[in-house]
C-alpha cells in the first residue's frame, strides 16, 4: 500500500529527498563567454611600400566573397561584422551596392529589420538598374509592408517565442533585442530549462538557481536588455518535463498499459509528489527573482486516463473521493467506466490546484508577477476531448484566475482553418470574460524563415476581428556565437 502523502512519514521522506536533491543539483552558472574582439589583428608590414591597385582589388574581392559566404551559410553575426568592416575599408569600391545588399540580408537574419531596410535603400541607390538594385527595391517594399500597421495594431500583445540557443551573447545581444523590438514584438517568451529537443550539451536551467545546474544565465542577460527596449519577458515552464532530474529520485510518474496490463515508468514528472512540489516552489521563486514579467505554464502532452497513476496520485484520489481506483477497471469494453470519468476530472482539478499553490508562493514575494497557461485549441472546440486526453478545462483555468490563457496546437487534427481560430478565440474570450486575457499561439504554417514582423502582421490581419487578442509566434534567429 502506498504511503499517505500527508502523513508525517511521507512528508519527512519528501523533505529528505528534497534536501538531498538540492545538494546534488546545486551549481552555479558557467563563466560567460568572453566578448569577441572588435577587429582582427592586422599583420605586421615588412615594408611601408604602397600596395599595387591590382593587389588591393584582389584583397577586397576576397574579403567580400568570404563575408557573402557567411551570409549564405547562416552565420549572420559574423557576416554583419565582416561586411561592416568591408564597407568602412572600401567606401569607393564599385561593389559597395552588393555589400549593402548582403549586409541587409545579414541584418534580416539577426532580426534587425529597420537596419536591413536602411541597407537595402543604400543598395538600390548605389546600383540602380542592376539585378542587385532590383532585388533591393523588392526587399524595400516587402519590409516596409512588414513594418506597416505596427503602430495601428499596438494594443495587441505580440510575444516572440525564441529558443535559448538562438539568443546571442555578448555585444550582439543588445542589437538582437533592438531588432526584436523594431519587428513589432512587445514581449519575449523563453523556456526556463533544457529538454530532449533543445540540443543542449548540458541539462539544466537557463538562469542561476541553487535547485539545478545552470547552463547559461540567459534570463540574467536578457531581462535587463529587454526592459531597456520596452519588451516584457515571459518564462515558459514545462513542469512535466525536466531532463536534468534523475528518474532514480522517484519523482517521475507511472502509466498503465492496458494492452500489456502492467504499470510502466513514465518520462513525465509526477506533479502530485510532495517533494517535487516543494522543489518546484524553490525553482519558481529563483526564476521570479530574475526580474521576469510573467510565467507561462506549458500545455500538457497527450496522455489519457491511463496516465498518471502514481502511488501519490491514487492515494490522494482515494482520500478525497472515497473511491478506490484500479487502472485495470478504468475501461469496460470500448467505453470508459463511470469511475474513469471521475478519475479524469479529479486529475485535471488537482493539476490546477497544484499550480495555484505555486502561483501563491511566487506572488507572496512578487505580487506583480503575471501567470498564464497554455491550452490546446480543443479545450474550446471539444472540451470533453481536451479533458480526456490532456486534462485541460478552460473553466478551471478561469477559476484559477490566470492573467493569460494561450490557445495553441491548432493544426493538430489537420491544416489550419482561420475561421475556426477566430471562432475559438471568440468563444474563449466569452468564457474567460475578457478578450485581453486570451492569446493565440499562431502556427508556423511553413513560414518560419520569413521576417518575424511580416508574419506577425499577417497573423494580426487574419485576426482583425479580435484586435485585443494577443499573439505568440515562434521566431527564428541566428545561433549563439
Amino acid at each position: 500500500m502506498a504511503a499517505d502523502a500527508t502523513s508525517p512519514s511521507a512528508v519527512g521522506a519528501a523533505w529528505c529527498c528534497l534536501a538531498l536533491t538540492a545538494g546534488l543539483l546545486w551549481g552555479g552558472c558557467a563563466t560567460k563567454p568572453s566578448a569577441p574582439p572588435k577587429s582582427l589583428p592586422k599583420p605586421a608590414s615588412k615594408s611601408p611600400a604602397r600596395p599595387q591597385p591590382e593587389l588591393a582589388a584582389d584583397v577586397s574581392t576576397k574579403a567580400l566573397t568570404q563575408a557573402i559566404g557567411h551570409v549564405r551559410e547562416g552565420r549572420h553575426d559574423q557576416a554583419a561584422r565582416s561586411l561592416e568592416r568591408w564597407l568602412a575599408s572600401y567606401p569607393r569600391s564599385p561593389s559597395t551596392g552588393d555589400a549593402h545588399w548582403w549586409l541587409g540580408q545579414a541584418y534580416e537574419g539577426q532580426g534587425r529589420v529597420a537596419a536591413a531596410l536602411s541597407e537595402y535603400r543604400q543598395a538600390a541607390a548605389a546600383v540602380p538598374g542592376t539585378d542587385i538594385g532590383a532585388q533591393a527595391t523588392r526587399s524595400i517594399a516587402r519590409l516596409e509592408q512588414a513594418l506597416a500597421g505596427v503602430a495601428a495594431d499596438s494594443d495587441r500583445p505580440r510575444a516572440a517565442l525564441v529558443s535559448p540557443q538562438a539568443v546571442p551573447s555578448g555585444p550582439g545581444l543588445s542589437a538582437w533585442i533592438e531588432g526584436v523590438q523594431r519587428g513589432g514584438a512587445t514581449a519575449l517568451a523563453l523556456p526556463i530549462g533544457t529538454d530532449e529537443k533543445s540540443g543542449a550539451t548540458q541539462a539544466g536551467l537557463w538562469f542561476a538557481s541553487v535547485w539545478a545546474p545552470c547552463v547559461r544565465d540567459l534570463f540574467g542577460d536578457v531581462v535587463p536588455a529587454a526592459h531597456r527596449n520596452g519588451l516584457a519577458v515571459w518564462a515558459i515552464v514545462d513542469a512535466r518535463h525536466m531532463n536534468w532530474l534523475d528518474p532514480r529520485q522517484g519523482w517521475h510518474d507511472w502509466d498503465y498499459d492496458p494492452a500489456a496490463r502492467e504499470l510502466r515508468p513514465s518520462p513525465r514528472i509526477d506533479l502530485s509528489h510532495p517533494a517535487f512540489q516543494e522543489y518546484m516552489t524553490g525553482v519558481l521563486r529563483d526564476l521570479a527573482a530574475t526580474g521576469i514579467d510573467g510565467i507561462l505554464f506549458r500545455r500538457e502532452s497527450k496522455t489519457g486516463p491511463f496516465a498518471g497513476v502514481s502511488e501519490f496520485a491514487v492515494r490522494h484520489f482515494e482520500q478525497e473521493t472515497g473511491l478506490r481506483i484500479e487502472p485495470t477497471a478504468l475501461q469496460q469494453g470500448e467505453q470508459y467506466a463511470p469511475d474513469a470519468w471521475r478519475w479524469i476530472g479529479w486529475k485535471a482539478r488537482t493539476g490546477y490546484k497544484i499550480r495555484d499553490r505555486w502561483m501563491q508562493a511566487v506572488r507572496a514575494q512578487h505580487p506583480a508577477m503575471k501567470f498564464g497557461i497554455e491550452l490546446h485549441a480543443t479545450a474550446v472546440s471539444d472540451p470533453v476531448q481536451a479533458l480526456q486526453w490532456y486534462g485541460e478545462d478552460l473553466l478551471e483555468a478561469k477559476r484559477s484566475r490566470y492573467d493569460v490563457v494561450v490557445l495553441g496546437d491548432w493544426a493538430a487534427n489537420g491544416s489550419l482553418v482561420v475561421s475556426d481560430v477566430a471562432k475559438s478565440v471568440e468563444q474563449a474570450a466569452a468564457l474567460v470574460g475578457d478578450a485581453r486575457r486570451v492569446w493565440v499561439e499562431w502556427p508556423e504554417e511553413g513560414h518560419v524563415s520569413r521576417v518575424w514582423g511580416e508574419r506577425a502582421n499577417e497573423a494580426a490581419r487574419r485576426l482583425a476581428g479580435s484586435p485585443r487578442v494577443g499573439l505568440v509566434l515562434r521566431m527564428e534567429a541566428p545561433p549563439v556565437p
